[in-house]
Parts: C-alpha cells; structure tokens; sequence
C-alpha cells in the first residue's frame, strides 16, 4: 500500500485544456511543416513554366520588332554572320 501511495505522491496530474493544446499545436504544426513541403515542392514547376512564358514573351516581343522595323532586321542578321564567323 505504500508503494501505490508513493507512485500517486508522485504523480503529475495534468489538467484536460493542456493536454488538448499540446495536441492542437502539433498538429497544427505538421500541418504548416507539411504545406510548406508541398510548397517548396512545386517551385521548381513554377520556375519553369515563367521561364518559359518569358521566353515566349520575348521571342514575340523581337518578332514584333523585326516586322516593323525591317532595316532592324537586316542589321541584326549582318550582325550574326559577322558573329558567326569569329
């Protein structure tokens, strides 16, 4: 009897609000751990697809240009054979 006496002595009794915290924040907590994977996860997608409608911007943006300004363009191509050559 003194034994179990001794072990409820010692036990810590915690109240039912702390323990149900303590569960909420964790999970709460592999909930923004897990978004923020899934997120950084599907950078590099995104990187790629706004590179490529950058470049697709740009080639349409140099089409443009050439096409109204053809002196331009008949530079820009001397320019390339001369380039070329070196």
């Amino acid at each position: 009897m003194e034994r179990i006496l001794h072990k409820v002595e010692r036990s810590v009794l915690l109240p039912s609000w702390a323990i149900k915290l303590t569960w909420g924040l964790l999970v709460t907590v592999l909930l923004v751990l897990g978004f923020s994977i899934y997120q950084v996860s599907r950078m590099s997608k995104k990187e790629e697809a706004a590179y490529i409608k950058g470049q697709d911007d740009a080639i349409e943006h140099y089409r443009t240009f050439f096409a109204d300004s053809p002196g331009a363009k008949e530079l820009y191509q001397e320019w390339l054979e001369v380039e070329g050559k070196k």
